[in-house]
């Protein structure tokens, strides 16, 4: 532990003679002189603060709920235990998005090494797309977005036997931090984007073969073994009839 100043005796207080030499006068005067951490050296450049990933479009969102829950049915995995990540390439290609997710969780085993296993994991996929698209149809309120602390949200999986993963936060200082979530067909992931309430039809799953013959590009849409890590990559699209409205937030106590 750091000693505590003593304030019983008095610093040592320069006499006249100190006080008048140049040398104390220069070292009592204040310094305009910045230290090397707050002036940058000359010709350095300032970092500039990475850019925000673009905001997908409410279908597009909405279809990557869809694909995301596919997935994780097929290869399963808790839709709360990992964060997919979005690829914008509806920046080049309209209503597009690439979906990259992290399948280390899967509880398929032997997880399948080879590639026509793969080419049928992806079948199961599409065919689970489908399945939501159709639960969806007569429920379309099987999707909501809803404002809730991780702490609510980290009870209902517990309640419903679930590892809180990802929605529960790092630790218990998360627990009352506001988040949004989006619900769909029971299950809760972070979601703060605003999710149309169609995709106005089917979402299509593409780019699962090279764009061109014989290209050694790998494919948008695959599954991908490195070393021990996993991967599943859906490129997929959503119609141009999409509905672009989006549910209102529902700022909600407890997560049912």
């Amino acid at each position: 532990s750091s000693a505590k100043p003593n304030f019983t005796t008095s610093p040592t207080m320069p006499t006249a003679e100190e006080e008048a030499t140049p040398a104390a006068a220069e070292a009592a005067a204040p310094s305009d002189a910045k230290s090397p951490a707050d002036a940058a050296a000359p010709g350095a450049k300032k970092k500039k603060a990475k850019p925000l990933p673009p905001v997908p479009p409410p279908a597009v969102a909405r279809g990557a709920l869809i694909v995301r829950l596919a997935v994780c049915r097929v290869f399963g995995v808790e839709p709360h235990e990992v964060v997919g990540t979005l690829q914008p390439t509806w920046v080049t290609e309209k209503l597009t998005a690439k979906l990259t997710m992290a399948l280390d969780a899967s509880r398929r085993a032997p997880f399948p090494k080879d590639t026509a296993a793969h080419d049928a994991l992806l079948d199961l996929v599409e065919a689970e797309i489908r399945a939501i698209e159709t639960a969806l149809a007569s429920a379309p309120s099987a999707v909501r977005k809803i404002s809730a602390h991780r702490g609510a949200a980290r009870a209902a999986l517990e309640r419903a036997g679930a590892r809180s993963g990802c929605v529960g936060g790092a630790d218990d200082t998360t627990t009352e931090q506001s988040a949004q979530f989006a619900v769909i067909c029971g299950a809760v992931v972070d979601d703060p984007h605003p999710v149309a309430t169609s995709t106005g039809g089917p979402v299509a799953v593409i780019g699962r073969r090279p764009a061109e013959a014989g290209s050694k590009k790998k494919p948008d849409t695959m599954v991908l073994l490195a070393g021990k890590k996993r991967t599943v990559s859906i490129k997929f699209k959503v119609p141009l009839t999409c509905v672009l409205g989006a549910p209102e937030l529902e700022p909600v106590s407890e997560v049912a």
